[in-house]
C-alpha cells in the first residue's frame, strides 16, 4: 500500500497530516507551546519540504506555537515557528507543503509579477 512520507514520519494519506494537524489545533489554545515531541517534530518536518524552507527554518527552530491566523484574514489558529536567534514568531502553513500551487498558477504569477514594472513604467510614460 502506498503511503505518504513527511520526513521520517509515514502516515496511510497525504490528508492524514492536514486532519492530525488540525485536531491538535483544535485542542490548543492560541499562544500555547507544542510540546508534544510527535506533535512539534512533524511541522518542522514539513518546514524542510517548504518551498521557502531557509526562511521557515532559519538557525533553527525551537519551538512551535499555536497562533491565531486572525492578521492572514482568517478565523482560524495556525502554528508559527519560533527559531533559535529570532524574537518574532514566524509565518507557517503546513498546507503551503500539502497542497502546492499548481505549475500553471505559479507561471500565471511570475508572469503577473513580470508585468508590474512594465506596467508603472508605461503609466509614467503617458
Amino acid at each position: 500500500m502506498a503511503t505518504y512520507a513527511v520526513g521520517e514520519f509515514r502516515f496511510k494519506k497525504k490528508g492524514a497530516v492536514s486532519e492530525l494537524l488540525s485536531s491538535v489545533l483544535e485542542h490548543l489554545e492560541v499562544g500555547e507551546r507544542v510540546t508534544d515531541p510527535f506533535v512539534s517534530d512533524l511541522p518542522t518536518a514539513l518546514a524542510r519540504e517548504h518551498p521557502e524552507a531557509a526562511d521557515k527554518i532559519g538557525e533553527g527552530i525551537g519551538c512551535w506555537v499555536v497562533a491565531s491566523n486572525k492578521d492572514l484574514g482568517y478565523a482560524s489558529k495556525g502554528l508559527r515557528a519560533k527559531q533559535r536567534g529570532r524574537d518574532e514568531l514566524v509565518l507557517f502553513s503546513y498546507k503551503d507543503v500539502l497542497t502546492p500551487p499548481k505549475r500553471r498558477a505559479l507561471v500565471a504569477e511570475a508572469l503577473t509579477q513580470e508585468a508590474l514594472p512594465c506596467e508603472a513604467v508605461c503609466t509614467m510614460l503617458r
